[in-house]
């Protein structure tokens, strides 16, 4: 039974992906965290397909909240993914003053 939700939940992810739902956000950044990592991998491409929505989310995670070290290490991935450290100025947010 638990492969089968855990198959359903990346079918629904990638969905998520392919229609530009970013209403489907907040879920898929729970599934980061989820102890499967086929469902992980599947959060991560959807988030990434997202775009702008996403990277606007992850960082609030990482500005707002205390993130688990899951949700912390794939967020920063995921934003290095899509290059937003690549740029020094926005290297700032995470510079303690």
């Amino acid at each position: 039974v638990y492969k089968r939700q855990t198959e359903a939940s990346i079918w629904w992810a990638l969905v998520i992906a392919e229609a530009g739902a970013s209403e489907g956000i907040p879920t898929l950044l729970l599934a980061l965290e989820h102890g499967d990592e086929d469902l992980q991998q599947a959060a991560r491409i959807a988030l990434l397909k997202l775009g702008t929505d996403a990277v606007s989310s992850l960082l609030v995670v990482l500005e707002d909240e205390v993130p688990s070290d899951a949700l912390m290490r794939a967020s920063l991935e995921l934003l290095g993914n899509v290059g937003f450290f690549s740029d020094c100025r926005s290297r700032s947010v995470f510079v303690a003053s």
